[in-house]
């Protein structure tokens, strides 16, 4: 199970967006955890408690947001990342992922987004040298049916998409080898268009 913490599901939502992302590489079930972008720190507590009471060590929790750093939600998600497998995003703000929580927990694992080229997002967060490392996978552009977008959540939705697979074929090295495809894949819709 893939557990999205995200906006309520509604069409050209981003909770939809990202639906559709996943369901294109995995048959994993998503389960949508709604959040309501004016919770309060202790509403958005809890529903990290709860996802923490109900997760298995085979679910992944994808949270496609970042918060300014806050010691005790990184202990909420230290928690949860115990229980089960915690996907974010870095964030969008083109800077050090330090300041944002979960991005910067050590026990989450943080995914950026890389350009058409390859290379690191202009939007994308970061990290330095003596901070966490960062999952880097292709995120600009993206195109689905009902919509287009760039950051680093759409990142994260690919990357939990791979984990899921990997979960599923008990093969963890898969994941590496689809962040691969996945870069073949936008480095040839770059060739063709430049045709």
């Amino acid at each position: 199970m893939i557990y999205l913490l995200d906006t309520k599901l509604e069409k050209n939502s981003h909770s939809h967006f990202l639906c559709d992302i996943i369901r294109k590489y995995t048959d994993t079930k998503v389960m949508l955890v709604e959040l309501d972008y004016t919770l309060k720190q202790e509403e958005l507590f809890s529903v990290i408690e709860y996802v923490t009471e109900i997760v298995t060590p085979v679910d992944i929790v994808l949270c496609p947001w970042i918060v300014p750093a806050d010691d005790d939600l990184d202990n909420l998600f230290s928690t949860l990342a115990e229980n089960c497998h915690v996907v974010v995003a870095a964030g969008n703000y083109s800077e050090p992922i330090h300041k944002y929580t979960p991005a910067r927990n050590p026990d989450v694992i943080t995914v950026g987004t890389l350009n058409k080229q390859g290379l690191i997002a202009a939007l994308s967060n970061f990290s330095y040298k003596d901070d966490k490392q960062i999952k880097w996978v292709p995120g600009t552009n993206y195109i689905t049916e009902d919509r287009r977008g760039s950051g680093t959540s759409i990142s994260a939705a690919l990357y939990a998409s791979f984990l899921a697979e990997a979960i599923k074929k008990q093969d963890y090295s898969i994941v590496d080898s689809y962040i691969e495809e996945q870069k073949r894949i936008v480095f040839d819709e770059i060739s063709n268009n430049d045709k």
